[in-house]
C-alpha cells in the first residue's frame, strides 16, 4: 500500500515553518509594492513549488516486511522491518515507534495506519 506521510513533532514545525516563511515573504512583497509585480510572482511561484515538492516528495511504501519511507532530498529511501519496531503507539493522525535507537513520529493517512498495526498485530 503506498500513502503519503508527514513527520510530527518538532521536526515538521520546524519544517512547514521554514516553507511558510516563503509564503510570508511573498505576501508583505505584495503589500509593500502595492502593484503585482515579477518578484512577488517569483516568490509565490516558489512558495507554491515548495508546498507541492514536500507533499507530494513525501511518499510511504507498505511491504509484507518493510515500511519505506522515500525522504525529502534524498534518492534513498528509510526501510523499515516490522520485527525492528518496538513501542508502537498509534495517535489519533500518525503513528510513535521506536527503531535502532531512534524515535519516529509520523503523520499518515489512517488506511496506512490501519495496515501498520495490523501487521503489527497492535
Amino acid at each position: 500500500m503506498r500513502g503519503l506521510y508527514q513527520p510530527a513533532g518538532l521536526s515538521g514545525l520546524v519544517n512547514w515553518a521554514w516553507i511558510l516563511m516563503v509564503g510570508l515573504l511573498a505576501l508583505i512583497l505584495q503589500l509593500e509594492f502595492i502593484t503585482f509585480n515579477w518578484w512577488t510572482i517569483l516568490v509565490t511561484l516558489l512558495f507554491v513549488f515548495l508546498v507541492a515538492f514536500v507533499i507530494v516528495r513525501r511518499r510511504i511504501d507498505v511491504n509484507a516486511n518493510y515500511i519505506h519511507f522515500r525522504q525529502l532530498f534524498s534518492f534513498n529511501r528509510l526501510s523499515i522491518r516490522f520485527d525492528g519496531m518496538e513501542h508502537v503507539q498509534p495517535t489519533r493522525h500518525g503513528i510513535i515507534f521506536d527503531y535502532n535507537d531512534n524515535s519516529y513520529n509520523m503523520i499518515i493517512s489512517k488506511k496506512v495506519r490501519t495496515q501498520i498495526l495490523k501487521k503489527l498485530g497492535v
